[in-house]
């Protein structure tokens, strides 16, 4: 999945951090049977992401409710992923978890990569099995990141 890297860091500011080499290499290993990981990593190396604020209004996001959510650790995103529900459901369908709502909802925010852009998804965190009711379609990874602080 090839992402110009140079340019979202030249377009978008964002106040948060870029990953280590000891977190990239985490998640390297620890997501490695996805096909995009690379660009993933590619992406929390080069742009100050981590830690950094996204809100959305109603409008703007598909779902209709609005976001606000605070980019995940490394280290946070794989606790979600392999020790915490939904995580453990949908990373096996292509999702990497990169946000926690700061609404108070509890649903995690992930995002997922299809043939021809980087898709962000809330994930509600209420179901034991997968079911397509359980992912809301937020915005592309563009979007989210026209509104980071």
């Amino acid at each position: 999945m090839p992402y110009n890297i140079n340019f979202i860091q030249r377009r978008f500011d964002l106040s948060g951090r870029v990953a280590t080499q000891e977190e990239l290499e985490s998640i390297g290993e620890r997501f490695k049977f996805l096909d995009w990981v690379r660009s993933f990593q590619d992406l929390i190396k080069n742009v100050n992401i981590i830690g950094a604020s996204f809100e959305l209004s109603e409008s703007a996001d598909q779902s209709g409710v609005g976001v606000d959510m605070e980019w995940l650790t490394p280290g946070e995103q794989i606790d979600e992923a392999f020790n915490f529900y939904p995580g453990l459901i949908v990373v096996e369908k292509g999702f990497i978890p990169i946000g926690s709502c700061m609404k108070g909802s509890g649903d995690p925010y992930f995002l997922r990569a299809t043939e021809y852009q980087w898709q962000v998804y809330r994930v509600l965190h209420d179901f034991i099995a997968f079911n397509e009711r359980m992912t809301e379609l937020v915005c592309t990874l563009d979007v989210l990141l026209e509104h980071g602080t």
